[in-house]
Formats: C-alpha cells, sequence, structure tokens
C-alpha cells in the first residue's frame, strides 16, 4: 500500500511505514490541510491483521468459505479488510481530485488489532504519538461477531 500512495504522488514525508517487527509494519499516510492551522487532524484508523484460527474453534473449517442460511463463514468475514480498502481508495482519489481538507487528515492502518500492544494503536502513540495525534478518531470495523456463528442479541463477541 505504501507504494500505491508513493505512485499516486503523496510525498515520502507522509506516507511512513513503522513497526516493532519488520515483517508487520504499520502504514502511517496524512493528506495535508490547504493551508496548516491550529486544529488537530481526524485519525481513521484501522487494522491489517488477522487473528489465529485453530480449526477446533470453528463450526465451519477457518480457511474455506461457505454461505449457509444467509451467513458467510470463514477467517476474515467479519474483519474489518474492507473497510481498510475503502479509507485507502478514499485517500487516494481525494489527492488524485486535489482536494484539500481545512485540517489535515490521518489513515493509520496497524499491523496488530486496534488497541495493540506490541504493534498497533497504543504502540503508534507510545512510540510516534506527534504521528496519529488527532482531535477526531473515526475506527471502522467496530461490530464484532464470532465467524462460525450466529450473532447473540447486543452483546459484543471475540474473534473476527
Amino acid at each position: 500500500m505504501q507504494k500505491r500512495f508513493l505512485g499516486a504522488g503523496f510525498p515520502a514525508a507522509d506516507v511512513l511505514l513503522l513497526g516493532s517487527d519488520a515483517r508487520k509494519m504499520n502504514l502511517v499516510v496524512r493528506l495535508r490541510a490547504v493551508s496548516p492551522d491550529s486544529r488537530k487532524p481526524v485519525l481513521f484508523l484501522g487494522h491489517m491483521d488477522v487473528v489465529q484460527a485453530l480449526r477446533s474453534d470453528w463450526t465451519t473449517d477457518p480457511f474455506q468459505f461457505v454461505e449457509k442460511d444467509g451467513y458467510f463463514y470463514g477467517r476474515g468475514t467479519q474483519d474489518m479488510k474492507d473497510s481498510d480498502a475503502a479509507m485507502v481508495a478514499t485517500f487516494l482519489r481525494l489527492h488524485r481530485e486535489g482536494y484539500k481538507p481545512r485540517r489535515d487528515l490521518i489513515l493509520a492502518l496497524t499491523a496488530d488489532e486496534e488497541g495493540g500492544k506490541f504493534n498497533g494503536a497504543s504502540w503508534l502513540v507510545r512510540q510516534h504519538r506527534e504521528l496519529v495525534d488527532a482531535a477526531l478518531r473515526h475506527q471502522s470495523g467496530r461490530r464484532r461477531r464470532r465467524v462460525g456463528s450466529r450473532p447473540r442479541g447486543g452483546g459484543r463477541c471475540r474473534g473476527h
């Protein structure tokens, strides 16, 4: 994704790969405001990791996509990768069309879960707060349901 942003003409200083693990890096992209002012940016936050899938935890094969009784089953079917792709496409389009926001917009896609302590949003805040410090945060994909089971009323479920 870094190559896509650089290829689209984003300045290298505004497209950063950061992380504590060279195999799993965080991507931070900044779309600069029309003119700098005192307003803090808006942060769009997502994650790119996939959780471990143990066959014994699933009612279907987690590595086989299955559509059954109106539900999708399989590793990642309820995760936020579609939201990540939409945010990336939106930032690229805004840049391509020359859009200049009134305040900076930041896209942070982490290599660990949103709150991941080792290489996620928490790591970015601890190690590079100046890159992700924002007035507002939008975090898509917050509704989670365990894949391979039907949603139950109102409660949050682990896993995705």
